[in-house]
């Protein structure tokens, strides 16, 4: 490489620079706290009244230090199959009155839990109405029991192009549920516990994911449009979760580092 008048044919790197999260606590209901927003026998049609709505708070928001990012809800709905045979639960998701996909059906063997997680809901802000409705192929089956859990995307923390170093991600947190689902029991956790985020090196991503220890990149170039950390499910995959059990209330949640530090090469 040819040096200009003056070049030493050193790297200037910039001063480490700190991202720190702090997540919101979700907000959970259930039909012991709140009756009247759950159902003891869901209709076998849908309908717009029986579901859980949230109008997103800026409390629900996680705190994020040292860069701007975007964020992506995650809603809960959850129940049980009292009867004696399989029944289909169905729901459909609803941003700001319009839908986000068709409905989600799905088979739910006799006296299992059912709870379904919808994350499509990407690029939320305060003030956006954030509904799922819910119903059942046959009565028996109730439900009792959302949630609503915001996570961040898209990390903005550099300019397009530039080299991050020593990029550490640290500290992972995946937003713990902690209102008993009901009377009716089950247990929250399992399912898709602990998702992925992704990194982009080189356009392409790989992921970053775990619930302790430290994920270390030497270097990354820099890219503006999905940010230095892409959630995976909520922002790349809008999708849903669902999942019938005998005794856990299984539903998805991402692992958030809560500490990322990095220095920029300086040109």
């Amino acid at each position: 490489m040819a040096l200009l008048l003056g070049d030493t044919g050193k790297v200037a790197v910039g001063s480490l620079k700190t991202i720190k999260t702090i997540m919101a606590t979700p907000r959970e209901d259930n039909i012991d706290v709140t009756p009247v927003n759950f159902s003891t026998d869901l209709p076998t049609i849908q309908t717009s009244t029986v579901g859980a709505t949230f109008t997103v708070q800026a409390s629900d928001l996680p705190t994020i230090q040292g860069t701007s990012v975007k964020y992506t809800a995650f809603l809960i709905v959850s129940g049980k199959n009292t009867t004696a045979g399989s029944i289909n639960v169905s729901s459909q998701g609803f941003k700001n009155g319009t839908s986000v996909a068709t409905s989600t059906t799905l088979s739910t063997p006799a006296n299992n839990y059912w709870a379904h997680t919808y994350y499509r809901f990407y690029d939320v802000v305060p003030g956006d109405i954030l509904n799922v409705q819910v119903w059942a192929g046959a009565t028996g089956v109730s439900y009792d029991y959302c949630a609503l859990i915001i996570f961040p995307s898209r990390y903005q923390c550099s300019k397009e192009g530039v080299i991050l170093k020593d990029i550490t991600f640290t500290d992972f947190q995946a937003a713990p549920l902690s209102l008993a689902p009901a009377s009716s029991g089950g247990t929250l956790g399992g399912g898709l516990n602990n998702q992925a985020y992704n990194v982009y090196v080189n356009i392409s991503n790989t992921v970053v994911a775990g619930t302790t220890g430290t994920v270390l990149y030497p270097a990354i170039g820099f890219t503006s449009n999905f940010g230095l950390l892409r959630s995976n499910n909520g922002d790349a995959a809008l999708n849903s979760y669902t999942n019938a059990n005998s005794t856990n209330r299984n539903y998805a949640r991402l692992a958030v580092p809560l500490t990322i530090t990095f220095r920029e090469i300086l040109r």
